[in-house]
């Protein structure tokens, strides 16, 4: 599991979340917010079946919870549960994401990009990058992310629209 650069193994924020590392056993819970996040969370923008194949099964993967400890892995939790997570790879890039979509506006994506932005700058990252999502694009745009490219991947043979977007960590910025 990577360790965080961060002044913190668990952090509370103002609007009642504490933020923590990934650990062994949040494989089922992370990918229950995942399933969540794109079955209902993604419903106005995306189709039945474009949801279905890009989170076919309520169940996670075999290998769901090594990705997200082989990653920098944030847990957000309020009242104990989990309610979002980002993974952003040693390389810079954001690979998930997702936020439970009753928790969603309430500040939680806000507070694991901050720490996520935070967690990068101390690895010396100066680029992060990501494919977002049609619900995501906006979220990063106000973040400061900026649009490269409009694309289309393959999933379960499904055609998914996502976005190509890119966060500069200049030296004298500062995360939203």
């Amino acid at each position: 599991m990577g360790r965080l650069p961060l002044s913190y193994p668990c952090r509370r924020d103002p609007i009642g979340v504490a933020l923590r590392p990934a650990r062994p056993g949040d494989g089922p819970a992370t990918h229950a917010v995942f399933h969540a996040a794109v079955h209902r969370g993604a419903a106005h923008l995306y189709t039945a079946a474009e949801r279905a194949a890009w989170a076919p099964s309520p169940l996670p993967p075999a290998d769901w919870e090594a990705l997200l400890l082989a990653e920098i892995t944030l847990i957000a939790e309020h009242r104990g549960h989990v309610a979002g997570f980002m993974t952003l790879g040693r390389d810079g890039h954001l690979d998930l994401a997702y936020v439970a979509p009753d928790k969603a506006g309430q500040g939680i994506g806000r507070v694991l990009h901050g720490a996520i932005v935070q967690a990068a700058r101390g690895r010396g990252l100066n680029l992060l990058d990501t494919n977002a999502s049609l619900v995501a694009r906006p979220f990063l745009a106000r973040m400061g992310w900026r649009q490269t490219a409009r694309q289309s991947t393959i999933r379960n043979g499904v055609a998914l629209t996502n976005f190509r977007m890119e966060l500069m960590l200049g030296a004298g910025q500062t995360s939203k």
